[in-house]
């Protein structure tokens, strides 16, 4: 997929390069590189297969973004929910 391709290039082309900066938290290409794929490898694992759905409930944050990469690698399309919804909103959804 390109969004993947896109990480894999930019690790091999700046692998001191800063991906990621929130706060206290710092990841370089390949450190997201490798928390991406391990994270698709568990999704895998997991059962997540080609074309399956994963609703998300979170908030904007490094480790949100790891994980739509990683739903995206693992050939899964992300379904993000709003955490403004109601209990019995969010369970219709699902």
């Amino acid at each position: 997929m390109m969004s993947t391709a896109a990480l894999r290039r930019a690790a091999s082309i700046c692998p001191k390069g800063l991906a990621i900066s929130s706060g206290e938290e710092r990841r370089t290409w390949p450190e997201l590189l490798g928390r991406v794929s391990a994270l698709a490898g568990a999704l895998q694992s997991a059962g997540l297969e080609r074309g399956d759905r994963v609703a998300t409930l979170a908030r904007n944050s490094p480790r949100y973004f790891e994980l739509l990469m990683a739903i995206w690698w693992a050939g899964g399309v992300i379904v993000p929910l709003n955490t403004r919804l109601a209990f019995e909103e969010l369970r219709h959804i699902v």
